[in-house]
Formats: structure tokens, C-alpha cells, sequence
């Protein structure tokens, strides 16, 4: 269970990240429709769909907001009494609430786009997507937490190396999901790993990044 002070830094810390999602939002949409109106085929149907697009812009909004977590987060909540444990828990809590919003919105693109479009994703396939970009949205926030602490605890030629072992985890969950995700291991032969591998697999990365931020924020140095 999460303290006071945990769930303090947990409503900061969403209400922070809702407002800068609202904006975020508001211009993913007009990228989104003006990639599709220059993606259109000649017969003026979109060849890109919300939902792609939608995925495609929330990963690497998630991405950042990760790499802004560390820094002057820390610094902050720290010199506001609050414990590195907290700010831990509830930036973490944060993340994955922002991680459940973001995928209910995408979902209500897509519903919008079948009634006035009338294509999308067929009805065994819907779910799987979903909790496939839940889980997306968590591990690309906690690689983007994991590269900023690199950089900031220590030197700079290791947070490059903290940028290399994320694209590994990227690839890895990209290569699980095979066609629902962005294969990036393309040397690799196309596997058709069962959902439920997917789902185990996910997981575990997840839980590893967590464990692994946990024990960087626990000892970090509070930079002025």
C-alpha cells in the first residue's frame, strides 16, 4: 500500500502529466488526420487509420515523459520531504494510470473511426491490441525513465550504453508481438508467438524495468 506521501507525488504527478496529455493530444489529432489526408490512395480512402497513428505517437509520448521523470522530478520531490521510495511509487503509480487513460482513449478513437469510417479492428483482435499497447505505453516509459537515470547517475558514455540496452528491450517486445508491433529485429526469422507468451513476456519486462528503476532511484544523488 502507498503512503501519504506516495500518493501525494501520484497526484501531482498525474494531474502533471494529464495537463501535458490534453495538449499532447490535441496535436496528435492533427498530425494524425493530416498524415491521412497525404496518405490517402487515389479513390480518397485513408491507407493509415486513427488507431495506428494513434499508437504510433502515444509510444513515443510515453517514451519522453519517461526520460523526463528523472532530473528535475527527483530534485523537486526530494527537497520537498519527500523519500526516494515515494517519489518512486508514485511517479511509477503515475505512469501506469497514464498508460490505462491513454489506451480508454485510443479505444474511443477507434470506436469512432468504425462508426464513420466503418473499418478497424475485427472483434477478436481488439483486445489483444489493447492490452498489447497497455503494456507498450509501460515499458516505453520506464526504457525513457531508465535511459534519463543512466545519464544522470552516470557518465555520459554510460548512458549511452542505458540507450542501447532500451532498444534491446524496444526490440524484444516489438519482436514478441510480431505483426501487432514494430518488428525491429528483422535479422531474426517471423515467429508466430502465441498471445499468452506475449503477455507472460510483457510482463516480465515490465517487472524488470521496474525492479531495475527502483534500485537506481533508491541511492540517487540529488543534483542542485
Amino acid at each position: 500500500m502507498m503512503n501519504q506521501k506516495a500518493k501525494k507525488v501520484l497526484r501531482g504527478t498525474f494531474h502533471m502529466y494529464l495537463i501535458w496529455t490534453i495538449w499532447y493530444l490535441g496535436f496528435c489529432l492533427l498530425a494524425i488526420f493530416g498524415v491521412a489526408v497525404f496518405a490517402a490512395n487515389p479513390n480518397g480512402e485513408w491507407e493509415w487509420s486513427l488507431l495506428q497513428g494513434a499508437m504510433q505517437a502515444n509510444r513515443i509520448y510515453m517514451l519522453v515523459l519517461g526520460i523526463l521523470s528523472m532530473g528535475g522530478l527527483l530534485t523537486y520531490y526530494v527537497s520537498n520531504g519527500i523519500t526516494r521510495r515515494d517519489y518512486f511509487s508514485g511517479v511509477a503509480a503515475a505512469a501506469m494510470l497514464l498508460s490505462v487513460f491513454l489506451v480508454i482513449v485510443t479505444g474511443l478513437l477507434h470506436g469512432a473511426e468504425r462508426m464513420l469510417f466503418g473499418w478497424g479492428l475485427s472483434e477478436e483482435s481488439l483486445g489483444l491490441t489493447f492490452v498489447m499497447a497497455f503494456f507498450q505505453l509501460i515499458v516505453f516509459y520506464f526504457v525513457g525513465w531508465l535511459i534519463s537515470a543512466g545519464f544522470y547517475l552516470f557518465h555520459w558514455l554510460i548512458g549511452l550504453a542505458f540507450i542501447g540496452i532500451g532498444i534491446v528491450i524496444i526490440s524484444i517486445f516489438d519482436y514478441v508481438w510480431g505483426h501487432i508491433g514494430q518488428q525491429q529485429f528483422d535479422f531474426l526469422p517471423v515467429t508466430d508467438i502465441s498471445p499468452a507468451v506475449g503477455i507472460v513476456i510483457s510482463l516480465l519486462l515490465s517487472l524488470g524495468l521496474i525492479s531495475v528503476m527502483r534500485s537506481l532511484t533508491k541511492r540517487a544523488v540529488v543534483k542542485p
